[in-house]
């Protein structure tokens, strides 16, 4: 059902907003149609829109959080490749030993060879596998089963978010329908 052809758009917004909050409080759909004066139907199409909007508003936020969170790893992984490269080089270590009444003071030195950090290599290797962890590249794929026809619009709200929280559709489909949806 589509919104009243009478209602502007800022009632139409305040509607959703009455719609949202009631929505987030956990009142059943049919007793929220009750509130507002209008049909449960009304409020399951208010809910569709208002679910789009908040998937897109989360998509949004997450990908700007996963870009920020990905430039602090890129920026943490180069310093250790600077370390790491650092660490592989050829160094000269220079020891003193105390005179102790007529003995002399010596001076010695020692070339070590490059071999590199190993506690280097493992920050590298953390910060790659936090990469691959926040694009989700350790996720099994899964797979849609081609056998099952999904009718969409009978779909009730509840089994929408737990469909979209990641629950198979072969639970969904089990979900004991809500009569308040």
């Amino acid at each position: 059902m589509a919104a009243n052809k009478n209602e502007t758009k800022a009632d139409r917004e305040r509607h959703l907003d009455k719609v949202a909050a009631m929505y987030c409080e956990g009142v059943k759909q049919y007793k929220i149609a009750d509130a507002l004066d209008v049909t449960p139907p009304q409020i399951s199409y208010d809910m569709r829109i208002l679910i789009a909007r908040w998937e897109k508003a989360s998509t949004r936020r997450i990908s700007r959080w996963k870009a920020q969170e990905l430039e602090k790893i890129n920026y943490r992984e180069s310093v250790l490749w600077e370390a790491w490269h650092t660490s592989c080089e050829s160094a000269v270590k220079v020891s003193k030993s105390k005179s102790v009444g007529s003995d002399v003071v010596t001076n010695r030195q020692e070339v070590t060879a490059p071999g590199g950090d190993m506690r280097i290599m493992a920050g590298i290797e953390k910060c790659c596998d936090q990469r691959c962890k926040l694009l989700g590249l350790y996720n099994p794929i899964q797979v849609e089963r081609k056998d099952v026809k999904i009718d969409y619009a009978s779909l009730t709200t509840p089994q929408l978010l737990a469909r979209q929280n990641g629950m198979s559709w072969d639970e969904v489909l089990a979900m004991e329908p809500d009569n308040g949806s």
